[in-house]
C-alpha cells in the first residue's frame, strides 16, 4: 500500500515544526521537505546575539539536524529550491541546486513554509555594503564582513524584532547604530507608552533613534538619505 506523502517547502522553524507534529499524528505518513539554503531548524531569532557574541558558537542555533529529522522518517533535502507547483496535477518541480538538474515529486499534502522576505531597496553601486537578515546564511554574510572590514557605524533600518536586536548586538559589537523607523515607536506589539521605554534604553545604550522616517536610499560614499535626514557616519543632517 501507498503511503500518503506530505511535502513540505522550507525547512526552518514552522516547516519543521509541521513536519513533526504531522509525524506525531501520523505514523505512516511520508514526509519530505526541501529547503534551498544550507541550514534546517534553527533560532532565526538567535541569529543577533550570534553575531553579539552571547551565542558563542553557530552550531547553538541549530534545533536538529538532516540526519536527526532522518532518524524519525522525515527526509530533509537542502540545496534544494522548489521552483513550480503543479495543482492539477499534485506535483512539485525541484532544483537540485549543486547539480542543477529538475525533477517532480508528486504529493498528497503540500505545505508551503517559506516564510516572508524583506523589503530590498533599489540601491545600485552601494549593494556590498547592505545586508539583509533572513536566514543563516545572511547572518554569515555579515558576521564575515563586520570581521573583514571592522566597520565603525550601521544604520538598521526597522524597528520591529530583529531590528531592535541588531540594534543591541551591533552596539554590543563595538559599533555606532542608527535605527530608523518609519512608524512613531518602535515595537508596535506594545503601546507608545511602553515603546517609549524602550526608546529611552536605546538612546541609554547610545543609539541613534529616528522615528517617522517613510522612505530610505543609500547615497554617494558611507551616506543613507531619509526622508527627513540624512546619516552621514555618524551625524544626522536634518534636510526638512
Amino acid at each position: 500500500m501507498t503511503r500518503p506523502r506530505f511535502i513540505v517547502i522550507g525547512a526552518d522553524a514552522a516547516g519543521m515544526s509541521a513536519a513533526s507534529e504531522a509525524r506525531r499524528v501520523n505514523p505512516h505518513l511520508e514526509i519530505i521537505a526541501f529547503d534551498k539554503g544550507n541550514f534546517v531548524s534553527y533560532s532565526q531569532c538567535g541569529m543577533p546575539y550570534w553575531l553579539g557574541g552571547v551565542v558563542e558558537r553557530r552550531e547553538q542555533l541549530m534545533a536538529r539536524s538532516v540526519e536527526g529529522f532522518a532518524r524519525r522518517d522525515i527526509h530533509v533535502h537542502v540545496r534544494h529550491e522548489v521552483v513550480g507547483i503543479d495543482t492539477p496535477r499534485q506535483t512539485v518541480r525541484v532544483r537540485d541546486l549543486e547539480g542543477g538538474r529538475e525533477f517532480d515529486e508528486p504529493y498528497d499534502r503540500l505545505l508551503i513554509a517559506t516564510g516572508a522576505s524583506p523589503v530590498e531597496f533599489p540601491c545600485p553601486g552601494a549593494i556590498w555594503r547592505i545586508f539583509y537578515l533572513d536566514v543563516l546564511e545572511d547572518a554569515i554574510r555579515i558576521d564575515a564582513y563586520l570581521r573583514e572590514q571592522q566597520p565603525r557605524c550601521a544604520v538598521v533600518v526597522g524597528g520591529g524584532y530583529v531590528g531592535l536586536e541588531m540594534a543591541e548586538n551591533l552596539t554590543r559589537r563595538g559599533l555606532k547604530v542608527a535605527l530608523v523607523q518609519r512608524g512613531d515607536q518602535v515595537f508596535h506589539a506594545v503601546d507608545l507608552e511602553l515603546a517609549q521605554v524602550l526608546h529611552a534604553e536605546l538612546e541609554r545604550h547610545g543609539v541613534d533613534l529616528s522615528l517617522g522616517e517613510g522612505s530610505f536610499r543609500p547615497a554617494a560614499g558611507r551616506t543613507a538619505e531619509f526622508r527627513k535626514c540624512r546619516r552621514i557616519w555618524g551625524t544626522w543632517t536634518r534636510t526638512w
